[in-house]
């Protein structure tokens, strides 16, 4: 099979074309006389064979024969002159640009001239061999070359269709980690407030109507996420995040019934999206974690700038206690990590600190 690129040849192949052009054309001028001299008529066949060399990379084979049929004519002709690389070039060309077996129609070109410069009377043995051994020698590097392309093009897909995997194992779980932080969360809070109006129901009618229409406004900003996050995939988008939505998720945690203290730098709406919503969704899991694990009264939540990067802090006055990594908090350590970022999770008696560092701008 051929290969014929469209794109003009490079310059190495320009190069080479031409320096074999140089050594035929050299050997005209300033070799010594022959029975012929070197005029016109030889002037315009290395003409024609120089042409022909330069587009040896789209027409291998009419080139090859091109070039034989001007070599075997200059030498019935009596010119003496050093055409050899020219044919050699086109040889190697062959097999540089066509599968086994079908390069092998290369090596006929040296092979003929080498059963014709047997019946030349001032040939001489071992130019006939020495000719055929580097015909046949620079026949096999350009199938070399060639085979070693496409190994190298094999590879190439190889590691390319490995990527491609890797990337999508990447978006599977960062898919699993949002949607993880939008159940969890949500859920968490509608058992607490569900739980909280069974026991209240009968005494304290009003305070179990507020509980019914938490678990509704919690339900409704959940769905809300579900649906921005399946928007965001089909767009292939990441979702977007806001101080605006911080304070929402804070909001929430807060008219469940912990005391919530908050601070968010201006800067963070001027850091890159996916860092803003791997952030939204650290504060989420956080403070869901907080109500659901804790046992604490009051929650703190700062979103600090420092040298470049934004520092999350979230801690509680809860239990403390032993930390056990479940699925929320590796989810929300492999999503700042990343990111280029770190996270930090210690509990002490004065109840549990969650801290991550992650640059402004995501890594390219």
């Amino acid at each position: 099979m051929t290969t014929q690129p469209s794109s003009p040849p490079s310059r190495f192949s320009v190069l080479v074309a031409l320096t074999a052009s140089a050594l035929a054309f050299a050997s005209g001028l300033f070799g010594p006389p022959g029975p012929r001299p070197f005029d016109h008529t030889a002037v315009l066949v290395l003409l024609a064979m120089t042409a022909a060399l330069l587009a040896r990379d789209r027409q291998p084979l009419a080139v090859l024969v091109g070039c034989t049929l001007g070599f075997l004519g200059l030498a019935m002709l009596d010119y003496e002159l050093d055409t050899f690389g020219m044919l050699f070039v086109a040889v190697h060309a062959v097999g540089r640009q066509w599968d086994l077996p079908r390069s092998g129609v290369a090596l006929a070109a040296p092979l003929l001239v080498c059963f014709l410069g047997t019946y030349s009377p001032d040939a001489e043995l071992l130019d006939i061999v020495l000719f055929g051994l580097v015909g046949t020698l620079l026949w096999s590097v350009g199938v070399q070359a060639r085979l070693h392309e496409q190994q190298l093009a094999r590879a190439m897909l190889h590691q390319a269709t490995l990527q491609h995997a890797l990337q999508a194992q990447h978006e599977r779980a960062a898919i699993a980690r949002d949607v993880h932080d939008i159940v969890a969360h949500g859920l968490g809070a509608i058992r607490i407030q569900a739980a909280s109006a069974v026991e209240i129901a009968t005494n304290d009618p009003e305070s179990a109507r507020r509980s019914l229409q938490a678990i509704v406004d919690v339900s409704g900003d959940a769905m809300r996420e579900i649906r921005g996050l399946v928007r965001a995939l089909r767009e292939a988008e990441q979702p977007p995040a806001t101080t605006q939505d911080l304070h929402a998720v804070l909001h929430r945690t807060e008219a469940l019934g912990l005391r919530v203290d908050a601070h968010i730098d201006d800067t963070f709406d001027e850091a890159s999206p996916p860092v803003r919503a791997a952030i939204h969704r650290l504060v989420q899991e956080a403070t869901a974690n907080t109500l659901r694990h804790a046992g604490a009264t009051r929650v703190r939540v700062r979103v600090d700038h420092a040298d470049g990067s934004l520092v999350v802090t979230v801690d509680d006055d809860g239990c403390g206690g032993e930390i056990v990594a479940g699925h929320g908090l590796c989810g929300m350590r492999e999503r700042i990590e990343a990111l280029g970022g770190s996270m930090t999770v210690r509990s002490n008696q004065g109840g549990l600190q969650l801290r991550a560092i992650v640059c402004t701008r995501s890594p390219t």
